[in-house]
């Protein structure tokens, strides 16, 4: 029994010592939104035809006006009532150094304050790649705002 208790007493003493790590969240940096989450909820909206389709023609011309857009294969551009979705892919053929500025010009404020003048919320934009460098897939989304 008093071996019980001076074990229990040494783990109490260490816990003491070392305060636990906050999570990020509540250490002043907010999550990233879930894209799944995001995708899902877009392709549950009801959609407003009228905002939808100015929202998604103006979203198509601020990405494809970066400068290294040929680089993208395939651009789609998808709004909903709330969410809008930018998914692209990069040419088979695109080259590396177009692709890996193209990343950059995508995470730059070169697309998100034409969308901002929409009255869009930059939620997340995230990269990947298929096992190429130059097959680098994107997919942004924005909410509208309020």
């Amino acid at each position: 029994m008093l071996i019980v208790t001076a074990a229990a007493a040494i783990a109490l003493a260490q816990q003491a010592q070392t305060p636990p790590i906050p999570p990020l969240a509540s250490a002043g940096q907010a999550e990233a939104p879930d894209t799944l989450a995001l995708a899902t909820q877009l392709r549950g909206e009801s959609r407003d035809e009228a905002w939808a389709s100015r929202v998604e023609a103006e979203l198509t011309r601020a990405y494809q006006a970066l400068p290294n857009a040929a680089s993208a294969g395939s651009m789609a551009v998808t709004c909903g009532l709330t969410l809008c979705e930018i998914v692209g892919q990069a040419k088979p053929d695109a080259n590396p150094q177009a692709v890996s500025a193209l990343v950059s010009e995508l995470q730059s404020g070169a697309a998100i304050e034409p969308a901002r003048g929409l009255g869009l919320e930059h939620l997340v934009g995230t990269f990947g790649t298929t096992g190429e460098p130059q097959r680098v897939g994107f997919v942004v989304y924005w909410r509208r705002g309020g």
